[in-house]
């Protein structure tokens, strides 16, 4: 994972490698050593002490072994936790430690420190700072490199944050030949980076979300094939001749959309229909964009043209002065595609199960947020469609 250059610098620690933090300590966590945590620590605490932060502690205390043949220290060899996080939470935990323990972190100290907190079920211990080392992140949160901000919010309860970005992901990852998610504008691959759980439901989502598009679109197409879409305001006359001229208009109109708009959609590869939305490479907002970008079509009417248009459907696009003139404004497919694609992205379902959301809710009251969760100060606004459960 790359972190971007402007990453809060990590925080400072006793560079000691052993660490007494209890004074009767009769138990020394040695940490680190494998993965990326190489940095080696050992820390002394009470095993009793240690032994009260929960059931995990327990069951870890208990895998702990004589240091050696007549030592009454015992060991526990914790290589796969990183070491300096170990520190501070081993400093969180022991009161009298509490000024040793820094007020930022950087992401990567971050990232550990969540690690550590779900693993050993630490996040009361850890609730006294983690507003402070959270703030300075969230404004960065959509800058790619930062996805792992979903184990971040997922871990302290934070669903607006878990939203925001779980959404930006799904709208913004592309897809490689093999349908592996990757990073918005890197060649990584998301699933290096989220947890699984998460990864099934933006990909799940963002699979619904291109079929709702694409489905828009062949739904028009196919209307356009079985009958006339032209909205023109054309006259009624008893006369049968002059109805048949109109009704050809009317076809005309419909046909000229038609063919230019298939024309467009296969310039995209969208033609023939896409019938499987998990080949599609392209991002959900790529796609979108393309879509809502199907050219203008000005079909010039061919009868009367003192004639007056019909009233736009839906659409909340302003005709041109010379309405009379332009009776078929409101048969432009691009604009009738357009409004139609856009109510769709504001109907799109979030990327979040419930049992997600219910989870969060936990955490955010085991870390202390519950209660911030709606403060501006610690959350990013989220934008409007992006609310939307």
């Amino acid at each position: 994972m790359t972190i971007d250059r402007d990453d809060i610098p990590a925080a400072e620690l006793d560079p000691r490698e052993e660490i007494e933090v209890h004074p009767k300590g009769n138990l020394i966590l040695q940490v680190g050593g494998k993965s990326l945590y190489r940095r080696v620590r050992r820390l002394i605490v009470q095993s009793d002490n240690i032994g009260n932060f929960g059931s995990r502690w327990a069951a870890a205390v208990a895998r702990s072994e004589r240091e050696g043949l007549f030592s009454r220290r015992r060991i526990l060899h914790l290589p796969n936790d990183d070491a300096n996080m170990m520190l501070v939470l081993m400093w969180l935990s022991h009161p009298w430690h509490m000024g040793k323990v820094p007020k930022q972190l950087s992401f990567r100290q971050l990232l550990a420190m969540t690690s550590l907190c779900e693993k050993y079920d630490m996040n009361l211990q850890v609730s006294p700072f983690i507003r402070r080392w959270i703030v300075p992140h969230q404004s960065k949160l959509l800058v790619p490199g930062r996805e792992q901000w979903l184990n971040i919010a997922y871990q302290f309860g934070l669903e607006r944050h878990y939203i925001t970005l779980a959404s930006h992901l799904m709208m913004n990852c592309r897809a490689d030949k093999e349908g592996d998610l990757l990073v918005p504008g890197r060649h990584e691959k998301l699933a290096d980076h989220i947890p699984e759980e998460a990864l099934v439901e933006i990909r799940r989502r963002r699979i619904q979300a291109l079929a709702a598009f694409f489905n828009v679109v062949y739904i028009y197409v196919e209307a356009m094939e079985n009958e006339d879409t032209c909205q023109a305001k054309l006259p009624l006359s008893p006369h049968e001749e002059i109805q048949a001229v109109l009704k050809n208009e009317r076809t005309m109109c419909t046909h000229t959309n038609h063919g230019e708009l298939v024309r467009y959609l296969k310039s995209h590869g969208y033609w023939p229909p896409i019938t499987q939305a998990h080949t599609v490479p392209m991002s959900v907002n790529e796609v979108f964009q393309c879509l809502i970008a199907t050219p203008s079509i000005r079909f010039r009417p061919v009868h009367n043209k003192s004639l007056q248009s019909a009233e736009a459907p839906s659409s909340k696009d302003t005709p041109p002065r010379d309405i009379a003139v332009d009776i078929h404004y409101y048969c432009d497919v691009g604009k009738v595609l357009a409004f139609q694609l856009n109510e769709v992205k504001g109907k799109l379902e979030m990327p979040i199960t419930r049992d997600t959301t219910d989870a969060m809710r936990v955490n955010a009251e085991t870390s202390g947020l519950q209660a911030e969760i709606q403060k501006e100060g610690i959350l990013p606004s989220v934008p409007n469609d992006e609310q939307r459960r």
